[in-house]
């Protein structure tokens, strides 16, 4: 209590300044239940699940927490990745739920104990709200990480790069537009130099600091070539017929499936695209040289 001519103020909540520990201890005999988020799974009563009980996805969280998170509510993370690829936008600055999702399929990641469907009525309501409002132009452009400055790299000279690209498309070498985005990736300020550079470099490393400070590195490579080659797509397509779109989508393997809206398909054939160049390539061969030494992009908190 503390008390002065004026007022008199009463402290009600003195838990907030116990150790977890002593909340744990306090929790062993009372009859108030705790969140079912702290245990492994629903009464399991062994404090393995979550540090903190928040929103399911928190930016506030610790990464292993929302790694937990994400393999408990699946669909969710899945539609959070989804705004993340239509906008370019970003979970936090420092990392995405996309790289959290592809770090616990290719790293691994806490059990979930359990898994919730989200296939109510609720959920449903959520994501077409959230696809809705995807159709609309952003409020903000977003600000990543990745333009914290600008970063120049030495010009790349690898003429294998546009033959890399071959067979994507159904006349021979692959579409116009495709071999265009890659010619681009070539020039001094593009991340593409920097993945291939890194991703050659850990094929000699072992050390883990080394190999996390390379992963690191090519993280943000990544994260900056995804975007450039998603606004080149979304200003492609802009200009493009649905029948066009749905062909580009074919021709990279992505197709326009139905149900699919138009700004889903766009941001398909970006990914798509993406995924079949050099550089995308060259951080997932990064990834996996990192993994065989037990190194992750967030492998500081489960290593």
């Amino acid at each position: 209590m503390q008390a002065n001519s004026a007022r008199v103020v009463d402290e009600w909540l003195p838990v907030k300044d116990w150790p977890t520990d002593a909340a744990k201890e306090w929790h062993a005999d009372a009859p108030v239940p705790y969140c079912w988020t702290y245990d492994s799974m629903p009464g399991a009563g062994d404090w393995a699940g979550t540090s903190r009980c928040s929103c399911s996805l928190c930016v506030f969280a610790s990464r292993t927490d929302v790694l937990l998170s994400v393999g408990r509510r699946p669909r969710l993370a899945d539609l959070y990745a989804e705004v993340e690829q239509v906008r370019g936008d970003s979970f936090r600055a420092d990392w995405r739920i996309t790289d959290l999702i592809r770090h616990a399929n290719t790293c691994g990641a806490p059990d979930p104990g359990v898994v919730c469907p989200d296939d109510g009525p609720e959920f449903t309501a959520l994501q077409k709200q959230v696809r809705e409002t995807l159709k609309k132009d952003p409020r903000k452009e977003p600000e990543l990480a990745r333009h914290s400055g600008a970063r120049t790299v030495r010009r790349l000279h690898r003429p294998q790069l546009i033959p890399a690209c071959a067979g994507l498309g159904p006349d021979g070498p692959g579409p116009a537009h495709v071999l265009q985005w890659m010619k681009e990736m070539t020039m001094d300020t593009n991340p593409t130099a920097l993945l291939l550079d890194l991703a050659a470099s850990a094929q000699d490393l072992s050390d883990r600091d080394a190999l996390q400070d390379l992963l690191a590195r090519g993280h943000r490579a990544w994260c900056e070539g995804v975007a450039n080659v998603q606004s080149g797509i979304r200003q492609e397509a802009a200009n493009l017929s649905g029948a066009q779109l749905a062909e580009r989508c074919s021709a990279v393997g992505a197709p326009w499936e139905q149900g699919m809206t138009r700004g889903e398909a766009v941001s398909a054939l970006a990914f798509a695209t993406w995924d079949a160049a050099p550089a995308a390539m060259a951080y997932t061969e990064l990834e996996e040289r990192a993994a065989l030494f037990g190194v992750c992009l967030l492998g500081e908190e489960l290593l």
